[in-house]
Protein backbone atom coordinates (compact mmCIF):
# COMPACT_ATOMS: atom_id res chain seq x y z
CA UNK A 1 0.00 0.00 0.00
CA UNK A 2 1.06 3.83 0.36
CA UNK A 3 3.09 3.49 -3.67
CA UNK A 4 1.13 0.56 -4.56
CA UNK A 5 -0.81 -1.91 -3.84
CA UNK A 6 -0.29 -5.64 -4.06
CA UNK A 7 -2.27 -8.68 -3.31
CA UNK A 8 -3.21 -12.26 -4.21
CA UNK A 9 -6.32 -12.88 -2.57
CA UNK A 10 -6.30 -16.87 -1.77
CA UNK A 11 -4.92 -16.92 -5.26
CA UNK A 12 -1.35 -17.72 -6.03
CA UNK A 13 0.33 -15.44 -8.28
CA UNK A 14 2.02 -16.34 -11.71
CA UNK A 15 4.89 -15.02 -13.17
CA UNK A 16 4.62 -12.12 -15.63
CA UNK A 17 8.31 -12.24 -16.62
CA UNK A 18 10.52 -9.07 -16.47
CA UNK A 19 9.32 -6.34 -15.54
CA UNK A 20 9.20 -3.19 -18.56
CA UNK A 21 11.99 -0.82 -18.30
CA UNK A 22 10.98 1.97 -16.00
CA UNK A 23 12.90 4.60 -17.07
CA UNK A 24 12.30 5.28 -20.63
CA UNK A 25 9.30 5.54 -22.85
CA UNK A 26 10.27 5.98 -26.57
CA UNK A 27 13.08 8.24 -26.76
CA UNK A 28 12.53 10.32 -23.48
CA UNK A 29 14.49 9.17 -20.62
CA UNK A 30 13.01 10.27 -17.03
CA UNK A 31 14.99 13.39 -16.33
CA UNK A 32 13.21 15.14 -18.81
CA UNK A 33 9.89 14.26 -17.05
CA UNK A 34 11.66 15.14 -13.57
CA UNK A 35 12.66 18.44 -15.13
CA UNK A 36 8.91 19.53 -16.44
CA UNK A 37 7.80 18.27 -12.78
CA UNK A 38 10.81 20.68 -11.20
CA UNK A 39 9.60 23.74 -13.51
CA UNK A 40 6.26 23.13 -12.47
CA UNK A 41 6.72 22.87 -8.64
CA UNK A 42 8.71 26.29 -9.14
CA UNK A 43 5.66 28.14 -10.70
CA UNK A 44 3.60 27.27 -7.91
CA UNK A 45 5.92 28.50 -5.58
CA UNK A 46 4.28 31.59 -4.76
CA UNK A 47 1.41 29.44 -4.10
CA UNK A 48 3.15 26.63 -2.35
CA UNK A 49 5.97 26.81 0.60
CA UNK A 50 8.80 25.80 -0.45
CA UNK A 51 8.53 23.04 2.23
CA UNK A 52 5.61 21.83 0.98
CA UNK A 53 7.33 21.45 -2.68
CA UNK A 54 10.19 19.60 -1.10
CA UNK A 55 7.90 17.08 0.50
CA UNK A 56 6.19 16.51 -3.09
CA UNK A 57 9.08 16.16 -4.86
CA UNK A 58 10.63 13.53 -2.17
CA UNK A 59 7.06 11.47 -2.53
CA UNK A 60 7.32 11.58 -6.22
CA UNK A 61 10.90 10.39 -7.01
CA UNK A 62 10.01 6.87 -6.37
CA UNK A 63 6.91 6.38 -8.02
CA UNK A 64 8.61 8.57 -10.92
CA UNK A 65 10.99 5.18 -10.83
CA UNK A 66 8.37 2.75 -10.75
CA UNK A 67 6.43 4.13 -13.43
CA UNK A 68 6.55 2.22 -17.15
CA UNK A 69 5.66 5.29 -18.78
CA UNK A 70 6.64 8.28 -16.10
CA UNK A 71 5.08 11.53 -18.35
CA UNK A 72 1.16 10.74 -17.36
CA UNK A 73 2.24 10.04 -13.83
CA UNK A 74 4.36 13.55 -13.92
CA UNK A 75 1.23 15.18 -15.26
CA UNK A 76 -0.61 13.48 -12.28
CA UNK A 77 1.44 14.97 -9.80
CA UNK A 78 1.61 18.40 -11.40
CA UNK A 79 -2.21 18.45 -11.54
CA UNK A 80 -1.98 17.74 -7.61
CA UNK A 81 0.00 20.45 -7.12
CA UNK A 82 -2.69 23.13 -8.80
CA UNK A 83 -5.47 21.10 -7.30
CA UNK A 84 -7.07 20.30 -10.68
CA UNK A 85 -9.55 17.62 -10.23
CA UNK A 86 -8.70 14.37 -11.99
CA UNK A 87 -10.06 14.25 -15.61
CA UNK A 88 -9.07 11.21 -16.87
CA UNK A 89 -11.06 8.37 -17.93
CA UNK A 90 -12.93 6.41 -15.65
CA UNK A 91 -14.32 3.07 -15.71
CA UNK A 92 -13.37 -0.08 -17.28
CA UNK A 93 -10.67 1.22 -19.31
CA UNK A 94 -9.09 -0.91 -22.54
CA UNK A 95 -11.85 -3.30 -22.79
CA UNK A 96 -15.67 -3.55 -23.82
CA UNK A 97 -17.79 -4.53 -20.50
CA UNK A 98 -19.60 -7.10 -22.63
CA UNK A 99 -16.21 -8.80 -23.84
CA UNK A 100 -15.17 -9.15 -19.90
CA UNK A 101 -18.17 -10.55 -18.85
CA UNK A 102 -17.89 -12.98 -22.11
CA UNK A 103 -14.97 -14.06 -20.85
CA UNK A 104 -15.76 -14.79 -17.09
CA UNK A 105 -18.75 -16.70 -18.32
CA UNK A 106 -16.12 -19.04 -20.75
CA UNK A 107 -14.08 -19.06 -17.48
CA UNK A 108 -16.41 -19.87 -15.30
CA UNK A 109 -17.11 -23.60 -17.21
CA UNK A 110 -13.37 -24.01 -15.96
CA UNK A 111 -14.59 -24.78 -12.27
CA UNK A 112 -17.78 -26.81 -13.17
CA UNK A 113 -16.92 -30.67 -11.63
CA UNK A 114 -16.39 -33.49 -14.34
CA UNK A 115 -18.36 -36.70 -14.19
CA UNK A 116 -15.92 -39.53 -16.31
CA UNK A 117 -17.20 -42.85 -16.67
CA UNK A 118 -14.55 -45.66 -16.67
CA UNK A 119 -14.17 -48.70 -18.31
CA UNK A 120 -14.77 -50.56 -15.21
CA UNK A 121 -18.20 -49.20 -15.05
CA UNK A 122 -17.16 -46.37 -12.44
CA UNK A 123 -17.60 -43.06 -12.42
CA UNK A 124 -14.37 -40.92 -11.82
CA UNK A 125 -15.47 -37.09 -10.51
CA UNK A 126 -13.11 -34.43 -11.31
CA UNK A 127 -12.96 -30.47 -9.83
CA UNK A 128 -11.07 -27.46 -9.29
CA UNK A 129 -11.10 -26.02 -5.30
CA UNK A 130 -10.65 -22.89 -4.87
CA UNK A 131 -8.21 -22.28 -1.69
CA UNK A 132 -10.22 -21.95 1.67
CA UNK A 133 -13.02 -23.92 -0.20
CA UNK A 134 -13.81 -27.65 1.69
CA UNK A 135 -13.65 -30.75 -0.46
CA UNK A 136 -16.85 -31.51 -2.10
CA UNK A 137 -18.49 -34.94 -1.42
CA UNK A 138 -20.22 -37.39 -4.21
CA UNK A 139 -23.30 -36.13 -3.44
CA UNK A 140 -22.39 -32.82 -3.27
CA UNK A 141 -20.73 -32.99 -6.96
CA UNK A 142 -23.64 -34.92 -8.28
CA UNK A 143 -25.63 -31.72 -7.50
CA UNK A 144 -23.68 -29.36 -8.74
CA UNK A 145 -23.85 -31.46 -12.15
CA UNK A 146 -26.70 -31.77 -12.13
CA UNK A 147 -27.82 -28.00 -11.49
CA UNK A 148 -24.84 -26.08 -12.20
CA UNK A 149 -24.30 -22.79 -10.44
CA UNK A 150 -24.32 -19.66 -13.18
CA UNK A 151 -21.76 -17.17 -11.41
CA UNK A 152 -24.31 -14.37 -12.18
CA UNK A 153 -24.67 -12.74 -8.75
CA UNK A 154 -20.56 -12.54 -9.12
CA UNK A 155 -20.69 -10.64 -12.66
CA UNK A 156 -23.63 -8.49 -11.54
CA UNK A 157 -21.46 -7.49 -8.27
CA UNK A 158 -18.45 -6.81 -10.91
CA UNK A 159 -20.88 -4.77 -13.14
CA UNK A 160 -22.00 -2.79 -9.95
CA UNK A 161 -18.27 -1.93 -8.91
CA UNK A 162 -17.36 -0.95 -12.10
CA UNK A 163 -19.87 1.24 -12.37
CA UNK A 164 -19.36 2.32 -8.91
CA UNK A 165 -15.79 3.07 -9.53
CA UNK A 166 -16.32 5.48 -12.60
CA UNK A 167 -18.33 7.43 -10.76
CA UNK A 168 -15.86 8.68 -8.75
CA UNK A 169 -13.47 9.09 -11.17
CA UNK A 170 -11.29 5.97 -10.90
CA UNK A 171 -10.27 3.81 -13.67
CA UNK A 172 -9.73 -0.04 -14.30
CA UNK A 173 -7.57 -1.40 -16.61
CA UNK A 174 -6.68 -5.01 -17.01
CA UNK A 175 -3.19 -5.01 -17.71
CA UNK A 176 0.12 -6.41 -15.73
CA UNK A 177 0.64 -4.14 -12.33
CA UNK A 178 3.71 -2.79 -12.35
CA UNK A 179 5.03 -5.56 -9.63
CA UNK A 180 5.14 -8.66 -11.56
CA UNK A 181 4.30 -10.91 -8.60
CA UNK A 182 1.18 -8.70 -7.48
CA UNK A 183 -2.56 -10.06 -9.23
CA UNK A 184 -3.83 -6.28 -8.71
CA UNK A 185 -2.43 -2.92 -7.64
CA UNK A 186 -4.40 0.21 -7.07
CA UNK A 187 -2.13 3.42 -8.16
CA UNK A 188 -3.67 6.54 -6.33
CA UNK A 189 -2.24 9.30 -8.13
CA UNK A 190 -3.12 7.99 -11.22
CA UNK A 191 -6.44 6.55 -9.67
CA UNK A 192 -6.13 3.50 -11.68
CA UNK A 193 -6.65 0.01 -10.80
CA UNK A 194 -4.89 -2.66 -12.32
CA UNK A 195 -5.69 -6.65 -12.40
CA UNK A 196 -3.21 -9.03 -13.92
CA UNK A 197 -5.10 -10.83 -17.25
CA UNK A 198 -4.64 -14.04 -15.72
CA UNK A 199 -7.27 -13.44 -12.89
CA UNK A 200 -9.95 -13.01 -15.96
CA UNK A 201 -8.75 -16.87 -16.71
CA UNK A 202 -9.64 -17.36 -13.13
CA UNK A 203 -13.45 -16.75 -13.70
CA UNK A 204 -15.96 -14.37 -11.62
CA UNK A 205 -15.23 -15.46 -8.27
CA UNK A 206 -11.53 -14.37 -8.60
CA UNK A 207 -11.88 -11.57 -10.47
CA UNK A 208 -14.49 -9.72 -8.65
CA UNK A 209 -12.69 -10.47 -5.08
CA UNK A 210 -9.24 -9.15 -6.66
CA UNK A 211 -11.54 -5.95 -7.66
CA UNK A 212 -13.24 -5.60 -4.76
CA UNK A 213 -9.71 -5.35 -2.48
CA UNK A 214 -8.49 -2.94 -4.97
CA UNK A 215 -11.78 -0.81 -4.55
CA UNK A 216 -11.76 -1.20 -0.62
CA UNK A 217 -8.01 0.22 -1.10
CA UNK A 218 -9.53 3.54 -3.38
CA UNK A 219 -11.66 3.89 -0.77
CA UNK A 220 -8.80 4.02 2.25
CA UNK A 221 -7.29 6.53 0.18
CA UNK A 222 -10.47 9.00 0.17
CA UNK A 223 -11.12 8.45 3.59
CA UNK A 224 -7.29 9.76 4.33
CA UNK A 225 -8.76 13.49 2.27
CA UNK A 226 -6.40 14.96 -0.51
CA UNK A 227 -3.00 14.01 -0.03
CA UNK A 228 -3.23 11.73 -2.72
CA UNK A 229 -0.37 9.30 -1.18
CA UNK A 230 -2.38 8.32 1.83
CA UNK A 231 -4.23 6.16 2.96
CA UNK A 232 -6.55 5.24 5.96
CA UNK A 233 -7.99 2.33 7.64
CA UNK A 234 -12.06 2.59 7.10
CA UNK A 235 -12.54 0.91 10.30
CA UNK A 236 -14.18 -2.83 9.23
CA UNK A 237 -13.29 -6.33 10.80
CA UNK A 238 -9.86 -7.17 9.99
CA UNK A 239 -10.35 -10.98 10.91
CA UNK A 240 -8.47 -12.71 7.57
CA UNK A 241 -9.93 -16.63 6.38
CA UNK A 242 -7.84 -18.96 7.61
CA UNK A 243 -6.71 -19.83 3.90
CA UNK A 244 -5.35 -16.08 4.22
CA UNK A 245 -3.49 -15.91 7.43
CA UNK A 246 -0.11 -16.32 5.83
CA UNK A 247 -0.98 -13.85 2.57
CA UNK A 248 0.97 -11.14 4.65
CA UNK A 249 4.06 -13.09 5.06
CA UNK A 250 5.17 -13.27 1.33
CA UNK A 251 7.48 -11.32 -0.10
CA UNK A 252 5.37 -9.52 -1.79
CA UNK A 253 4.48 -7.99 1.66
CA UNK A 254 7.98 -8.26 3.15
CA UNK A 255 9.29 -4.20 3.20
CA UNK A 256 5.76 -3.22 4.17
CA UNK A 257 5.01 -0.57 6.83
CA UNK A 258 2.77 -1.63 10.00
CA UNK A 259 0.27 0.50 8.49
CA UNK A 260 0.33 -0.89 4.88
CA UNK A 261 -0.12 -4.07 6.72
CA UNK A 262 -2.98 -2.77 8.79
CA UNK A 263 -4.97 -1.68 5.28
CA UNK A 264 -3.78 -4.97 3.65
CA UNK A 265 -5.25 -7.11 6.14
CA UNK A 266 -8.64 -4.52 6.29
CA UNK A 267 -9.11 -5.16 2.53
CA UNK A 268 -8.25 -9.36 2.66
CA UNK A 269 -10.64 -9.56 5.26
CA UNK A 270 -13.44 -8.06 3.65
CA UNK A 271 -12.69 -8.77 -0.47
CA UNK A 272 -15.71 -11.59 -0.61
CA UNK A 273 -18.01 -8.85 0.93
CA UNK A 274 -18.82 -7.98 -2.75
CA UNK A 275 -21.43 -5.28 -1.78
CA UNK A 276 -19.31 -3.46 -0.11
CA UNK A 277 -16.93 -2.05 -2.13
CA UNK A 278 -19.59 0.26 -3.97
CA UNK A 279 -20.83 1.16 -0.74
CA UNK A 280 -17.69 2.25 0.54
CA UNK A 281 -17.10 3.62 -2.79
CA UNK A 282 -20.25 6.10 -2.66
CA UNK A 283 -19.05 6.58 1.22
CA UNK A 284 -15.71 8.28 0.91
CA UNK A 285 -14.99 8.99 -2.40
CA UNK A 286 -15.68 12.21 -4.87
CA UNK A 287 -14.22 13.23 -8.42
CA UNK A 288 -12.03 15.52 -6.97
CA UNK A 289 -10.78 13.92 -4.16
CA UNK A 290 -7.11 13.75 -3.85
CA UNK A 291 -6.38 17.32 -5.04
CA UNK A 292 -4.80 19.80 -3.17
CA UNK A 293 -6.81 23.20 -3.43
CA UNK A 294 -5.11 26.82 -4.33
Amino acid sequence: MGLSKKLSPGLRPTGTGPPKPAWRLGRLSLLPAGALLVVAALTAAALISAAVIAALAASALPLLLRQRSPLPLAEAIVNRLWGRPYQGPAGLVGLQESALLEQLAKADQKWLPRAELLANGAIRYTYRRRAGEPALSIGQLRALLASPPGYRAERQAIVNLLAALKSVGIRVVVTAPRRPAAVGEWDPLLRTIYIQPQVVARGSVGFAQVLNHEAIHGAQSCRAGPWPLAAKPLGLATTMPASLAAVLQEPLYRQASALERQLEREAYANQALLHLGPDLLRRYCTIEQFTIHR
